[in-house]
């Protein structure tokens, strides 16, 4: 093994990085119609974790001047429900402390945009001493199953 400060290059700089293509410049594949058959079958699904400590989801976070990541979903969502007359649903996979927060504005949205927060699986937490459950108001912890409640009815 080598440990002098020499850069050692293996495989990885053989890699070709692709030329980036414009959209404008892409075949065509198929038509409007089968772009609507396909959203059809199409949900977004979007991860919404807790913001640090302060408890916000990270759908409302500001990641421009008064333009948060809910605002740029619901644009691109309406923009293309629009395009192609479908209504692809947004689901957001909360967490346990995004879930209720994530809820209580979607009730208030005005939006053409189908939205749906789905609480992550919860487990209760576990002493680790004595391998029993943690009693507490916050005493679950959701260990970022997005999958399991999406197969529940």
């Amino acid at each position: 093994m080598k440990l002098s400060g020499e850069a050692q290059h293996g495989e990885g700089s053989k890699i070709q990085i692709p030329k980036t293509v414009p959209l404008s410049e892409l075949p065509i594949v198929f038509g409007d119609s089968k772009i609507k058959h396909l959203l059809e079958q199409f949900s977004m699904i979007k991860m919404n974790e807790s913001w640090g400590t302060t408890g916000c989801a990270t759908v409302f976070v500001e990641v421009q001047e008064g333009v948060t990541v809910l605002d740029k979903i619901t644009n691109e969502i309406d923009n293309l429900n629009t395009d192609y007359d479908s209504s692809v649903p947004v689901i957001f996979m909360s967490s346990l402390t995004a879930d209720p927060h994530t809820k209580k504005i979607l009730e208030d949205d005005s939006s053409n945009v189908d939205f749906h927060s789905v609480c992550q699986i919860k487990y209760p937490s576990i002493l680790a001493d004595e391998f029993v459950p943690f009693h507490s108001k916050d005493g679950w912890y959701s260990p970022g199953d997005a999958f399991t409640p999406l197969t529940y009815p």
